[in-house]
């Protein structure tokens, strides 16, 4: 019984896991960030080539 719960405090699987887990999420919340930004800059231009092409 003893060893068993020294191996389970010992084992970091789980650990790296969540860290992995973590890091993803974190990168995924810049990727959705990043293309939300992205999306909103290419609206920008396509309204002004929209604007562009009425006015003509």
């Amino acid at each position: 019984m003893l060893a068993t719960l020294n191996f389970l405090t010992r084992d970091e699987t789980a650990a790296a896991a969540v860290e992995y887990g973590l890091l993803l999420a974190a990168i995924a919340l810049v990727a959705i960030f990043s293309l939300f930004h992205i999306g909103r800059q290419v609206d920008s231009i396509f309204d002004g080539v929209r604007n562009a092409i009425r006015d003509h």
